[in-house]
């Protein structure tokens, strides 16, 4: 059985636009239901997660390669 390490960094405050943490960007059902959420139902948040962080980065690269 594989265990998934929840995405929290310990920065908890929910977006009120985007109604997600802004530290770990799950929304609060994400957050709430994480330790009864299947292996598949964390694997689908942690690559959404993954995704975010990676747009954020590409963002934040571009700002500053000019």
């Amino acid at each position: 059985m594989t265990h998934y390490i929840s995405p929290c960094v310990g920065t908890c405050l929910l977006d009120p636009e985007t109604t997600e943490c802004i530290g770990c960007h799950r929304n609060i059902e994400e957050i709430q239901h994480w330790n009864t959420y299947s292996a598949r139902e964390k694997n689908e948040v942690l690559l959404r997660v993954a995704k975010i962080k990676q747009e954020q980065f590409e963002k934040i690269r571009k700002t500053y390669a000019r």
